[in-house]
């Protein structure tokens, strides 16, 4: 990420959505009352920006209506798979590494990012009664 982009993140001045930043002049954006990020209104489907406006109404966003729970998840598995440059966590351990070294000694439940984009994909990695992102991130210690 070039340094004025990483600047805008900083500020969380980009829409959560496209993951675009956005300038002071940038217009057809709407705040969502729950996140306080503003999103540009064609990322949520929006076409009439002021009627939302003149509703009264609050408006929550894709990702904290839980509309994006699995996108998200694979967006930050993503942006994990390309920091692994050595590749390190791309594939799950062989199991003749895993003998040699006595990895499992170690490592109780090994995860690497194929694994894990699997099961975020069938949806099996979360309990029905947990949020699921908060589940993810503290499943795989991403905090």
């Amino acid at each position: 990420m070039c340094e004025p982009c990483g600047r805008q993140f900083k500020r969380r001045q980009y829409c959560p959505i496209c993951l675009k930043g956005y300038g002071p002049s940038e217009t057809n954006m709407v705040e969502c009352d729950k996140c306080k990020f503003w999103v540009h209104a064609h990322c949520d489907g929006i076409e009439d920006v002021s009627a939302l406006g003149e509703s009264g109404g609050m408006y929550t966003c894709p990702n904290c209506r839980g509309e994006r729970t699995m996108t998200l998840m694979l967006q930050v598995l993503d942006q994990l798979s390309r920091e692994d440059r050595g590749r390190f966590f791309a594939e799950p351990v062989s199991v003749e590494y895993a003998l040699a070294t006595q990895y499992h000694a170690v490592v109780d439940t090994p995860m690497d990012f194929a694994t894990m984009r699997t099961k975020v994909s069938l949806a099996r990695i979360f309990p029905i009664c947990h949020p699921p992102f908060l589940l993810f991130v503290t499943r795989h210690y991403l905090v």
